[in-house]
C-alpha cells in the first residue's frame, strides 16, 4: 500500500514543478511585455528569490561614462546657475557705474540713442525688407546646437532692434521645444513666429532660399521677396542640405557675393546672425564691400587654421625646393659649358704653342741652309 502514496507524491510534486515553471515564464513574459514594472517575483522548488527591476538601473546600464559625467555637470550647473546670474548682474551694475563716471557728453547721448531704440518696438510702418529663418531642421542639431542657434537669433534679434534699417523677422517651423528657448533666452517681440512651414504661410514665388552651395550670385536685394535663412548649426556636418532642400521644393535660391569682394580662407559658410547682418548693413550702406568686412570676423579671410597654414607652408617649401633644383642643374649645365670653354681654350693655347715650335724650326732650318751656302761659296 505504500508504494502508490510515494507514486502519488510524485506526481504531485512534478505537478508543482511544472507550475513553477510556467509561472516563471509567466513573469518573465510580463518584464517582457511591460518595461515599466518597477518588481517581480520569481520562484523555484528550492528557494523563493525576488529581483527588482527598476528604469533608473536600466537608463544606468544604458548610458557611458562620458553621458554619466554629463548628466553630473549640468545637475551641478543648475543649483548654481541662479547665484551665477545674480553675481553677474551686480557686477555688470558695477562696470557700468565706473563707465559712467569716465564717459564723455557724446558717449552718454549716444548711449541714451541707443537706449531708445532698444526699448522701440515692432512698428511694421519702419521695417524694410523680409528675413525668414527656416527651423525645420532641429532634428539635425545636438543640444549644443541648439543652444548656440538660440544664442544667434539672440545676437541678430539685438542688432535688429538698434538698426537704422530693422527688418521684418519670420521664424517657421518652431517646435514647442525650440519656442520655451527662445523665450528663456529673450523677448523676441520683433521676431513673428509660426509652427507651420513657410511653403503654407507664404507664396513659393515670394521666397529665395540663401545658401552658400547656389551658382546663382545676389547683387541687388528685391524688397518684395523673403530671404529664407537656416536656422541650422552643424559644423560644416550637413554640407548642401539648404541647397538640397531649395531644390527640392523648387524655391528659387542664391548666395551673396563673398568671393566677389574678399577673400575668405574657410568656406563661405558664416554663423546665421552674420549673415543678417550683412543684409541689413547692405540695407543701410548700399555696398557689399563694406558690409563684408565690416561684420565677418578679421580670421574667416585673414588668418588660415593651422592645418591649412602647414599645408601653404609645405606646398611653398615643395616649389622653393623644385626651383632649387632647376638652379642646380642649370649651374651644373653653365658648369660642364664652362668646361667644354676651357678644352677649347686648351686646344687653342696648344696650337698655339705647336705653331710657335713650327716657326722655331722652320727659322732653324732656313738659318743651317744659309750658312751652308756661305761655307759653298768660301
Amino acid at each position: 500500500m505504500e508504494t502508490p502514496t510515494t507514486s502519488t507524491n510524485t506526481e504531485n510534486n512534478n505537478n508543482k514543478n511544472n507550475d513553477n515553471i510556467d509561472i516563471n515564464r509567466d513573469t518573465n513574459k510580463d518584464i517582457d511585455e511591460n518595461k515599466n514594472t518597477t518588481t517581480t517575483t520569481t520562484t523555484t522548488t528550492d528557494s523563493e528569490t525576488t529581483t527588482t527591476v527598476t528604469l533608473e538601473n536600466k537608463e544606468e546600464e544604458v548610458l557611458s561614462k562620458n553621458q554619466k559625467k554629463r548628466l553630473l555637470k549640468t545637475a551641478k550647473w543648475e543649483q548654481y546657475k541662479d547665484q551665477k546670474k545674480q553675481y553677474m548682474r551686480e557686477k555688470k551694475k558695477e562696470n557700468l557705474k565706473k563707465r559712467k563716471e569716465t564717459m564723455t557728453s557724446e558717449e552718454k547721448l549716444e548711449r541714451s540713442r541707443v537706449k531708445q531704440l532698444k526699448k522701440r518696438g515692432p512698428d511694421v510702418g519702419t521695417l524694410e525688407g523680409h528675413i525668414l529663418f527656416d527651423f525645420e531642421m532641429e532634428q539635425h542639431m545636438s543640444e549644443k546646437e541648439k543652444k548656440s542657434l538660440i544664442t544667434q537669433m539672440t545676437f541678430l534679434h539685438g542688432f535688429n532692434k538698434i538698426s537704422s534699417k530693422p527688418m521684418n523677422l519670420y521664424a517657421t517651423g518652431v517646435t514647442d521645444e525650440i519656442k520655451s528657448m527662445l523665450e528663456k533666452s529673450s523677448p523676441f517681440k520683433m521676431l513673428t513666429q509660426y509652427k507651420e512651414t513657410y511653403l503654407e504661410k507664404f507664396e513659393k514665388a515670394d521666397l529665395v532660399y540663401l545658401t552658400s552651395d547656389s551658382p546663382n550670385v545676389i547683387q541687388e536685394l528685391d524688397l518684395s521677396k523673403k530671404y529664407i535663412v537656416g536656422a541650422i548649426v552643424d559644423h560644416n556636418r550637413l554640407k548642401g542640405i539648404t541647397y538640397e532642400k531649395a531644390q527640392k521644393q523648387g524655391i528659387a535660391h542664391a548666395q551673396l557675393p563673398i568671393g566677389e569682394y574678399i577673400q575668405m580662407a574657410s568656406r563661405k559658410v558664416l554663423a546665421v546672425n552674420h549673415v543678417f547682418q550683412i543684409i541689413n548693413e547692405f540695407l543701410v550702406v548700399g555696398n557689399w564691400k563694406d558690409a563684408f568686412e565690416k561684420v565677418i570676423p578679421k580670421r574667416k579671410f585673414q588668418e588660415l587654421g593651422r592645418k591649412k597654414r602647414l599645408k601653404l607652408k609645405k606646398q611653398l617649401q615643395q616649389k622653393e625646393n623644385g626651383k632649387l633644383k632647376d638652379n642646380e642643374e642649370e649651374e651644373e649645365d653653365d658648369d660642364d659649358d664652362d668646361d667644354y670653354d676651357d678644352d677649347d681654350d686648351d686646344d687653342e693655347e696648344g696650337d698655339d704653342q705647336i705653331n710657335e715650335k713650327d716657326q722655331k724650326n722652320c727659322k732653324e732650318n732656313s738659318d743651317e741652309k744659309i750658312t751652308k751656302k756661305d761655307n759653298e761659296t768660301n
